[in-house]
């Protein structure tokens, strides 16, 4: 059996362009999971479909990691989770699993039972620092970019 291999995906601010929503921290505050539902996509998700398919060629596994927003209550947490859910079904990515976390969790201790090689793709700087299963692209590059450089090194 070979090693575990996964690309880790965060949502908000990596795959989601929930900071981009007019208005998106009121609409948290007041307990609106609206921007969750309608933020864009900030790559190109065909051109990341296709990248990602070459990655699990290789034996690599599509995982999303994201946090619920800070203080959610359970209602909150819920609606939140069910809108992340839905745009991820909608973006159509290979995904395999889908972790959607308290707010702060660590990323790494998140994944580690999974064991082996990971890659966090991620915006938040402390989770990039923290991450220990592996490498870290952070997000305010170019993910296809950085991707296609990581595939590259692969071969």
């Amino acid at each position: 059996m070979s090693e575990y291999k996964a690309l880790v995906f965060d949502m908000d601010g990596t795959l989601a362009d929930l900071y981009g929503v007019n208005g998106w921290l009121e609409y948290i505050l007041n307990g609106d999971a609206t921007p969750y539902e309608i933020a864009e996509p900030l790559v190109d998700l065909f051109e990341l479909n296709q990248l990602l398919y070459k990655f699990i060629d290789k034996g690599f596994t599509i995982t999303i990691c994201s946090w619920l927003a800070k203080n959610s209550s359970k209602g909150y947490a819920e609606k939140v989770t069910k809108a992340k859910l839905k745009w991820l079904w909608d973006s159509a990515l290979p995904i395999k699993n889908t972790k959607i976390l308290p707010y702060g969790t660590n990323k790494s201790k998140a994944c580690e039972r999974f064991g082996g090689f990971q890659v966090l793709i991620d915006d938040e700087e402390k989770n990039l620092k923290e991450w220990k299963l592996g490498t870290t692209i952070d997000a305010k590059k170019d993910i296809i970019k950085e991707l296609q450089k990581l595939l590259d090194n692969l071969k």
